[in-house]
C-alpha cells in the first residue's frame, strides 16, 4: 500500500502503481558493515567468535551476490560497501562492488547513520542516481527475486520501508531522491516507525512493505532458532557453523 500525505488539506490518498523498467538503472544500493571482529555480539551465547564471524561473512557474500544478480539484470546502477573493515572491503572489490572505507575518529567511533550520510553524499556526487537503497548484510533469506519484487513497488512513492518481523528495525529501505531526507538516516530501535514519522511530517508519500524474507534477520539466538525452525533450507548452512 502506498500512503501520500499532503499536508496542506490533509488528505491521505492511497495508491498501488507499478514502477516501469526505464526507472530502475537509476538505483544505487548501499550496504554497511561493521567490523567483522564486533558482528552479531549478540550471539555470543551459542556461537563462537570465530563461527560468529563466518556467519557475518557467509551473509556478506549472500548479499553481495543478490545485489550484483540485480546489478546484472538492470535493476541496479552500482553498488557501494561501506565499513571500515578491510576484509570486508576486499571482498566488495571482489563482487565489483565500489568499497567505500568508513571514517573512525577517536572522537566519534563509529556510527551507522553518519556513515551512511557520508556514503550517501558520495554516491550521489559520483553517480548522480535517481534513487538509493539502503540494505543490511545480515539477511540469510534474501534472494535476488525477493529484492526485484521490492524494487519494482517503488513508483510513486518517494519512500520504500521493509521492517524487520518484530516492525523495529528497518531491513530495507528505498528512497526517491536519494536527498530526500535532508540525508539524514534514523537507524537504531524504532527506526522503523521513525522513518515514517519523519516521511508522513514532511508530507512524504511512502509505501510501507511487508515480506517475510526481508524481515527476517540474524541477530540473536532467538532469530537463529526461527531460521533453524522455519526455513529449512537454510539449515544445511547454519548447520555448518
Amino acid at each position: 500500500m502506498t500512503v501520500c500525505y499532503n499536508l496542506k488539506n490533509a488528505k491521505k490518498v492511497v495508491k498501488i502503481i507499478p514502477i516501469t523498467p526505464e526507472k530502475m538503472s537509476g538505483t544505487i544500493a548501499l550496504l554497511p558493515v561493521k567490523q567483522l571482529s564486533e558482528s552479531k555480539s549478540r550471539l555470543a551465547p551459542i556461537l563462537s567468535d570465530t563461527k560468529r564471524k563466518n556467519l557475518a561473512i557467509a551473509m556478506l557474500k549472500n548479499t553481495l551476490l543478490v545485489l550484483e544478480n540485480a546489478r546484472n539484470k538492470g535493476l541496479l546502477q552500482e553498488i557501494i560497501v561501506v565499513s571500515h573493515d578491510h576484509q570486508v572491503l576486499k571482498l566488495a572489490e571482489l563482487a565489483r562492488a565500489v568499497p567505500l572505507e568508513e571514517t573512525i575518529t577517536a572522537n566519534t567511533g563509529s556510527h551507522l547513520n553518519a556513515a551512511l550520510s557520508a556514503a550517501n553524499t558520495y554516491a550521489v556526487t559520483r553517480f548522480d542516481p535517481q534513487r538509493l537503497l539502503v540494505l543490511p548484510g545480515d539477511l540469510p533469506l534474501l534472494k535476488t527475486d525477493t529484492l526485484e519484487k521490492f524494487l519494482y513497488l517503488h513508483a510513486n512513492v518517494e519512500l520504500l520501508i521493509a521492517g524487520d518481523r518484530f516492525l523495529d528495525g528497518t531491513n530495507a529501505l528505498l528512497l526517491c531522491p536519494p536527498f530526500l531526507l535532508d540525508n539524514v538516516f534514523y537507524y537504531g530501535p524504532g527506526s522503523f516507525k521513525k522513518f515514517q514519522e519523519v516521511a508522513k511530517k514532511a508530507g512524504h508519500c511512502f509505501s510501507v512493505y511487508h515480506e517475510p524474507i526481508l524481515a527476517t534477520d540474524l541477530d540473536t539466538p532467538a532469530d537463529f532458532n526461527y531460521i533453524r525452525q522455519n526455513f529449512p533450507e537454510v539449515l544445511a548452512i547454519l548447520q555448518k557453523l
